[in-house]
C-alpha cells in the first residue's frame, strides 16, 4: 500500500475529528431543552474531561497527528532516527493504549445500549446530541484501528508484557478519577453504575479490566502476525 494512501486517510479522519470536537463542545449552547435534559447537559458540561470516551477520542487524535507525522517523515526520507522515533512511538502507542482503549469503548457502549440505552445514552440526549457525532465518538473510531493493523509492517514488535503496564496504569488513572467524582459530588458519569450494587460495580469494573488487556492482546498479535507475513513475503520476492 502506497504512503500517500494512509497518509490522506489518516488527514481526512483528523480533520474530521477536529470537526466533531468542536461540535461536541458547542452543539448543545443556547438550545431550549427540558429540565432533564438541561440536566445531562450542565453535567456533561462540569465533566467533560473525565468521561472515558473523551479520553480516548483525544488519545486517537494524538495517535493520528504521530502518525501523519511518521508517514511524512517516511515520504520525505527526513533522517533515520526521526523516522524510528516517530515510528516506534507511533506502534507503542497504538498497541498499548490506541487498539485496546478504542475497541473497549465500540464494544462496551454498544453491548449496553443493545441491552437498555437508557443505561449508557438516554434517549433524551438525543435532543442535543446528534446521531452523527454519537457514532463518530462511539463507531467510527474503529476505522482507524483497521487502516493500521492493514498497513504493511517490517518492524516495530510490541510485546504484550511491555505494553499491559502502561495500559493498566491508564485504566488506573481513570478509575481513580472517576470514583473519585463520585466520591466527592455522587454523580456516576455512566448511568449504568445507578443501576448495580456494590459487588456489581466490583465485577463489572473487573470485567472491563480483562476486556481491555484482552483487546490489547487481540490487537498486538494481530500487528506482530502481519509483521511476520510481511517479512516473509519480502524474502520470497528475494
Amino acid at each position: 500500500m502506497s504512503r500517500i494512501l494512509p497518509l490522506l486517510c489518516y488527514t481526512f479522519i483528523l480533520v474530521l475529528y477536529g470537526f466533531s470536537f468542536v461540535i461536541l463542545r458547542t452543539n448543545h449552547h443556547d438550545l431550549k431543552l427540558n429540565e432533564q435534559a438541561m440536566k445531562i447537559v450542565d453535567q456533561m458540561r462540569k465533566y467533560e474531561w473525565f468521561f472515558f470516551t473523551v479520553w480516548i477520542f483525544m488519545l486517537q487524535i494524538f495517535f493520528l497527528s504521530l502518525a501523519i507525522l511518521d508517514e511524512i517523515s517516511r515520504l520525505l526520507n527526513l533522517p533515520s532516527g526521526l523516522q524510528k522515533l516517530l515510528g516506534k512511538s507511533r506502534a507503542y502507542i497504538f498497541s498499548s493504549l490506541v487498539f485496546p482503549g478504542s475497541a473497549l469503548v465500540v464494544f462496551t457502549f454498544w453491548s449496553i445500549w443493545a441491552v437498555d440505552r437508557e443505561l449508557i445514552f438516554p434517549k433524551v440526549m438525543d435532543t442535543f446530541f446528534p446521531a452523527w457525532l454519537n457514532h463518530v465518538l462511539h463507531t467510527f473510531i474503529l476505522i482507524p484501528l483497521a487502516i493500521e493493523i492493514l498497513l504493511p509492517k517490517t518492524d516495530n514488535f510490541i510485546k504484550f508484557k511491555s505494553a499491559a503496564p502502561t495500559l493498566l496504569f491508564y485504566s488506573g488513572i481513570y478509575q481513580v478519577l472517576y470514583f473519585s467524582i463520585y466520591l466527592r459530588d455522587g454523580v456516576w458519569l455512566y448511568p449504568v453504575y445507578k443501576a448495580l450494587n456494590i459487588p456489581q460495580i466490583f465485577l463489572f469494573n473487573l470485567l472491563q479490566m480483562f476486556l481491555i488487556l484482552g483487546f490489547q492482546y487481540l490487537g498486538i498479535s494481530l500487528q506482530n502476525t502481519k509483521m511476520k507475513k510481511t517479512e516473509v513475503g519480502r524474502k520470497k520476492v528475494k
